[in-house]
């Protein structure tokens, strides 16, 4: 019989609840970059550095040869099924394995054994969740001898079904060690860890765990980490911050990534790289038409991350130039702090942020892009080998450089030397966006704030406490359909527009509404959006009230009343603006987030 089970963000038909992926594999990169860089810096002063001379040190992040048990060398992964009537059999993987060289392919499919087979390509188990450990022996039968680890242990779909796995990670050390443990005595030498499916903060408060048992650092050989667009009809990889927003998101998840990893390493873990095994596009939870998905992964894929591991000097020098790329904090290993579910929010660390980036992407072993649809799979086309989509897939994949590193380039523009990070900034934790740094320097003063912001700046306003977003639908007015929701859409965008009298008119992008808050009412009554915004008269206007970093609290001109949006509510509930001020609490504080 055939029931719905949810796989990652979609629910799909299966026979079974062991669903698979479609994974790419890239190159794997050689721990020592960062203690190289560190080394030719004395006394706390490093020389200024050109393309030229820093990107052999970067390109030791590569894989330097094939491995027959493990990633290394092998770039191109698949993981799919054939539960879903998609055809999906030993002529893909053999079309795959024909396109790319079936020493760069390797596929798994969230099971621990496949029947689908071709002569050199590498199958890697997973064990899904904790405790199922029925894995065949290593070195036999296609298998190698990686294993993948807990699949989504931060999703309640997922491995996170349990939810004291879901909100204990710091928990599960001594679990993790018993797994693994069993998977060695069957010849595997190499574990990727639990897989993430968002949460950040999850898995670095797993490896403090890890950090903290007997033996378990041995058993992590590399991060692995899962993500989705819904923007992949319009991304752009571009210098651009009017367009990049999704592509400054993609630099700062992977960076937080690899700054986990560099943590580990110097508390004596021996993490080789990040293992990306699920990528892909979605709409309303179901994959997005081939013609999105492939917009994505020429911007995000075969531009971005296979220019970088193949040296390419304008692609490494766009990314070092790209403002606001921001990884996600708080760190698990300071003192007094403990998890909570959505507790995350991104960090500013300064200019270096960029140059991390880039070592970020060059540290990424594997990608998977996700291809599960009922009846169909993305990347081939049934019984003709690969579709539009997988020729890109496989045609890139096998592109990036093994071997000797590329000779650098001859000339580039010197880069600065790296200032000093600057201090923390407090950021919502779950919008589809990381919430990038204040805009740059503006030439309009914040009413009373003593502040700069760009008169007309487009902007997400996300509410520090709650992490809702504030939206105004399309194709409604007045007190109708305006609300704050943890994933606001193309109605959560709004424009600043500076008035002569002092203060904002806050317009919505999509919607043309502009807020307001009516006097003579207070909290959860007289809050609604206008269209046209030349309606709204003084009530319309609103003051922002700094209160550090990229934080304020949004309140009337007119009666003073001050925006909020409660925690633990959703779309038009808790949603108001109150007065007196001092009486609205910390969700009456909103993080301005340039669009």
């Amino acid at each position: 019989s055939i029931e719905f089970v949810p796989i990652g963000r979609l629910t799909l038909p299966v026979r079974s609840r062991n669903m698979q992926l479609i994974v790419l594999s890239l190159s794997l990169l050689a721990a020592g970059a960062a203690a190289a860089a560190a080394d030719s810096c004395k006394d706390g002063k490093c020389p200024a550095r050109t393309v030229a001379t820093l990107a052999p040190m970067l390109l030791q992040f590569r894989s330097d040869m094939t491995s027959a048990g493990g990633l290394l060398g092998r770039f191109c992964g698949i993981a799919s099924n054939t539960e879903q009537g998609n055809n999906y059999g030993n002529s893909d993987l053999a079309a795959a394995a024909s396109a790319a060289g079936a020493t760069r392919v390797w596929h798994y499919n969230w099971k621990m054994r496949t029947d689908v087979t071709s002569p050199g390509v590498l199958f890697v188990p997973m064990i899904k969740i904790p405790g199922q450990t029925d894995l065949p022996q290593a070195n036999s039968n296609g298998v190698g001898q990686i294993v993948k680890g807990w699949n989504e242990p931060d999703d309640a779909g997922q491995a996170g079904n349990d939810y004291h796995l879901r909100t204990t990670p710091e928990a599960y050390g001594k679990a993790w060690v018993d797994d693994m443990t069993i998977a060695r005595s069957k010849g595997y030498t190499e574990f990727v860890s639990p897989a993430m499916a968002r949460d950040t903060i999850w898995l670095d408060f797993f490896l403090k765990s890890c950090m903290n048992t007997a033996n378990c650092p041995q058993f992590v050989t590399y991060l692995s980490l899962h993500r989705y667009r819904t923007d992949c009809a319009t991304y752009s990889a571009d210098a651009d911050t009017s367009k990049n927003a999704g592509f400054r998101d993609d630099l700062s998840y992977v960076l937080t990534y690899y700054r986990m990893m560099q943590k580990y390493n110097a508390k004596g873990f021996n993490i080789k790289g990040l293992v990306w095994d699920e990528m892909g596009c979605l709409i309303n939870g179901a994959p997005s038409p081939d013609e999105q998905q492939l917009r994505y992964m020429q911007q995000w894929f075969s531009n971005t991350i296979v220019k970088v591991k193949n040296g390419d000097a304008a692609t490494i020098e766009k990314i070092r130039d790209t403002p606001w790329i921001m990884p996600r904090g708080p760190d698990a290993l300071e003192a007094g702090v403990s998890y909570s579910l959505n507790m995350g929010h991104a960090m500013d660390v300064g200019s270096k942020a960029g140059d991390d980036a880039v070592k970020a992407i060059q540290s990424i072993v594997t990608v998977a892009w996700f291809s599960i649809t009922p009846e169909a799979n993305h990347l081939f086309v049934p019984h003709q080998g690969l579709s539009n989509l997988g020729v890109e897939w496989f045609n890139t994949c096998k592109t990036v450089r093994s071997g000797a590193a590329p000779a650098p380039p001859t000339s580039a523009p010197a880069l600065p030397p790296t200032p000093a990070p600057t201090p923390t900034l407090v950021l919502p934790p779950s919008l589809p966006t990381p919430t990038p740094a204040p805009p740059p320097p503006p030439s309009k003063a914040v009413p009373g704030t003593g502040s700069d912001l760009l008169d007309s700046a487009t902007m997400r306003i996300t509410n520090a406490a709650s992490h809702r977003t504030l939206y105004a639908a399309v194709g409604k007015n007045g007190g109708e359909g305006v609300g704050a929701a943890a994933h606001a859409g193309a109605d959560g965008v709004w424009k600043l527009l500076s008035q002569p009298g002092g203060g904002y008119k806050i317009v919505n992008e999509a919607s043309g509404r502009a807020l307001y808050a009516q006097s003579g009412s207070n909290w959860g009554d007289g809050l609604g959006a206008e269209s046209p915004s030349s309606s709204i008269g003084s009530d319309g206007v609103w003051n922002l009230v700094h209160k550090g970093g990229n934080k304020y609290r949004i309140e009337n001109t007119v009666n003073g009343r001050t925006l909020y949006a409660q925690s633990g509510s959703e779309m038009a509930a808790g949603v108001g603006a109150g007065a007196p001020a001092t009486a609205v609490n910390d969700d009456g504080e909103w993080i301005l987030t340039p669009k």
